[in-house]
């Protein structure tokens, strides 16, 4: 499986992703969720860390990087600080 951007998963672990029911996980979630994500990450759409923020019912955190790609190396210390943010606000 590709998703034509050379990025090549096997076809084990795209079927156990399919198997699972996501928004039944996404309801069933307790503990503080921080979603970061970059606005230009090509890999994931962050449309998906929209809808799971979206679907969350408990305490949540969503913090858009903006011009970041999927991997976001050079964004190491913006991330930390939400991070770290986070955790001091529980």
């Amino acid at each position: 499986f590709s998703n034509g951007e050379d990025i090549k998963l096997k076809w084990d672990f795209v079927s156990d992703a399919l198997s699972f029911d996501f928004e039944k996980s996404i309801k069933n979630v307790k503990s503080p969720v921080l979603l970061i994500h970059g606005t230009q990450d090509k890999t994931v759409p962050i449309e998906n860390s929209e809808y799971i923020f979206n679907n969350l019912h408990s305490k949540k955190n969503f913090y858009k990087i903006t011009n970041g790609d999927h991997h976001l190396n050079d964004r190491l210390d913006e991330i930390t600080s939400q991070i770290v943010s986070f955790f001091k606000s529980e």
